[in-house]
């Protein structure tokens, strides 16, 4: 299972970097080879030779403070590896907010009804703008939340090869760098 000790971080030696910024912490979670597997959430702190350093929190603050743990995790014991980035929740919400522009504007044009009896006439072109004004917030909320449910998988499954292969990427992600 868990290998290593919980490891303080009140020192500050452990930290090779003072200022530790939102766009450094990505939020992750393992999976470890347990029966039945047991997820620990927080972020990757750092990547090792054989195993890995994980924080058991995301949160600024807790890195600033020092109020945050790290377990060390030895690579045979990780099923998976599960990090949320915040490019996927950004480029959800930009296609949702686009899709719901287009799509409340398609609305807005088919629920203008052309009625000759009718002494208002609003231009397809403003029944367009208007619905897509209307709805695009909504897409942006939806696209957002699907970008923020897509995570990237990184399978381990105990091996040191898969670890190994995939050792750079994590690397990307981790909060101090190998």
């Amino acid at each position: 299972m868990i290998t290593g000790l919980l490891l303080s971080c009140s020192l500050h030696a452990l930290l090779a970097q003072d200022t530790i910024q939102k766009k450094m912490i990505h939020a992750s979670s393992l999976t470890l080879r347990t029966e039945p597997p047991k997820d620990i959430h927080g972020a990757l702190y750092q990547v090792k030779d054989t195993s890995i350093l994980f924080s058991t929190s995301s949160a600024v603050k807790d890195f600033r403070m020092g109020t945050y743990l790290l377990s060390e995790v030895n690579v045979l014991d990780i099923q998976s590896i599960h990090i949320a980035t915040k490019q996927h929740t950004m480029l959800g919400i930009l296609i949702g907010a686009a899709s719901g522009f287009v799509i409340g504007g398609l609305v807005g044009i088919a629920s203008n009804v052309d009625d000759p009896s009718s002494w208002v006439r609003i231009p397809d072109s403003w029944a367009f703008l208007g619905g897509g004004i209307l709805c695009a917030p909504v897409g942006a909320l939806f696209g957002g939340a699907i970008g923020a449910s897509i995570k990237i998988q990184i399978p381990i499954q105990g091996k040191m090869s898969n670890y190994h292969s995939n050792k750079k990427m994590l690397n990307n992600y981790a909060i101090k760098k190998y």
